[in-house]
């Protein structure tokens, strides 16, 4: 079955997330907004894991670009031979999973303008402009695709040794089982726009993006005002994070560059920072990469009930440690307290769907305060802390229980100090499941109570 890409084409499947503009001066808002050069500190995505784009294609001529290309090196360049023994010919830069070749031109400008967003290293620089990208092409020079051309993508990206997959792209379609098992079995990570249809995807579903898949992180596009834009899809159950998604220059065929918007202007920038991360942590997992990019958004009340997160891509955040290992026991208080201050501004605010005072309901995330701090109930997460400061004294409490699909953990911690006491929190515990149901049922019964 063919996949349409035209909007105003019956049937509509899958398509390409954006919208074209108009060449620009050398305007990089978003690389501000999302901390880049506090990011770049730590990580350009040199080192990192190879990315790949699946796209309309790519210009592998274009001086923005060129450094930072995957190389084949089994093949040959031009010689008409399958050097490598892999199937495609002249597969130098990467696939052409439709036609089933190494021909990877962009039959539009899509392919390339994500690509730069990620990658480019030149009059305009992308935010990993240290990364190694592979150019992909699942849609042929008419805008089609299919099931099949896509699954031939994520086999050839991953003999490859891709552990990032960028697909700015999608429909509201109906769940494809094969795909979605195809995905499912790729040992990286997979970063999928939300779609521009300006819907509520937890209600019209959007796939990829809507495949609730521990390795899977689907981005919604915000303006520079950081709110959900007019045509992105969003949904506080289904859509992860916003990401920078409009009016973004980026790299286009023949030398040139473009402004675009649109969800697929917004994934490119969360694959950017997953290499920024995975080129400091490379033996991190595909949830592992996914759980730091979520923690380290920020959080602003225009994102509240619309994205899972409640919040913005921060790639400096994304990158910043999270495990307080070397930190001292005052940041990890002053952590708290920021948690704390946030619940206090959020409750009783437009998001909250609780009226009683103390008690915050944001759809995915149920918030308890306290006097000396709060307890947090996602889906798979609980976690109570507490924190007094007694003049230069501190005593923290936390308890953590976390549910996933290898078992259920806990996360203890109990310290007192001065400010300057490090320390370096306990790992995590194997816990029994009644245990997680206990857990569960305190905060239940904590959150009833009048």
């Amino acid at each position: 079955m063919k996949i349409r890409t035209q909007p105003s084409a019956p049937n509509t499947r899958f398509r390409l997330q954006d919208s074209p503009g108009e060449a620009s001066p050398l305007d990089q808002w978003a690389l501000d907004r999302v901390d880049a050069t506090a990011a770049w500190q730590r990580s350009t995505g040199a080192g990192g894991p190879l990315v790949a784009v699946l796209d309309t294609g790519l210009d592998c001529t274009h001086p923005d670009l060129r450094k930072n290309l995957w190389t084949n090196p089994g093949e040959i360049p031009g010689n008409g031979r399958d050097d490598d023994g892999n199937g495609v010919i002249d597969d130098v830069h990467g696939f052409n999973a439709v036609a089933q070749s190494g021909d990877i031109h962009d039959g539009g400008e899509h392919g390339t303008h994500v690509t730069g967003i990620i990658a480019a290293d030149g009059a305009v620089r992308g935010l990993a402009h240290g990364a190694t990208v592979m150019g992909i092409k699942i849609f042929d020079d008419n805008g089609y695709t299919d099931v099949g051309a896509v699954c031939r993508a994520i086999d050839y990206a991953q003999q490859q040794g891709a552990r990032i997959l960028n697909c700015s792209w999608g429909g509201a379609v109906e769940f494809n089982q094969e795909l979605y098992e195809k995905m499912r079995d790729f040992p990286g990570l997979i970063v999928c726009s939300a779609g521009n249809g300006g819907s509520n995807s937890d209600e019209v579903p959007h796939y990829p993006s809507g495949f609730d898949l521990p390795n899977l992180i689907s981005v919604a596009a915000s303006s520079r005002q950081d709110k959900i834009g007019f045509t992105s899809c969003y949904g506080p159950q289904s859509v992860d994070l916003s990401a920078p998604g409009e009016q973004i220059l980026s790299t286009v065929p023949g030398g040139r560059h473009k402004v675009k918007s649109g969800t697929s202007q917004a994934a490119p920038q969360v694959t950017a920072t997953a290499v920024l991360l995975a080129a400091l942590q490379p033996e991190a997992t595909p949830a592992q990469l996914k759980a730091q990019i979520l923690a380290g958004v920020d959080r602003l009340p225009q994102l509240q009930g619309k994205v899972a997160s409640g919040g913005r891509l921060n790639a400096a955040g994304a990158l910043a440690d999270r495990h307080h290992g070397p930190h001292l026991l005052h940041q990890f208080y002053e952590d708290i307290q920021d948690e704390r201050h946030w619940a206090v501004q959020m409750d009783n605010g437009p998001d909250d769907g609780d009226p009683r005072p103390g008690r915050l309901d944001l759809g995915d995330q149920r918030v308890l305060l306290s006097e000396q701090g709060l307890a947090i109930s996602e889906s798979n997460m609980l976690v109570w802390l507490e924190a007094e400061q007694q003049g230069e004294r501190l005593i923290i409490d936390q308890r953590g229980f976390d549910r996933d699909r290898e078992g259920f953990y806990s996360y203890p911690l109990h310290l007192e100090g001065g400010p300057d006491l490090p320390f370096d929190p306990p790992d995590a515990e194997r816990i029994p499941a009644s245990q997680w149901e206990t857990a569960r049922a305190e905060f239940e019964a904590a959150w009833s109570n009048p």
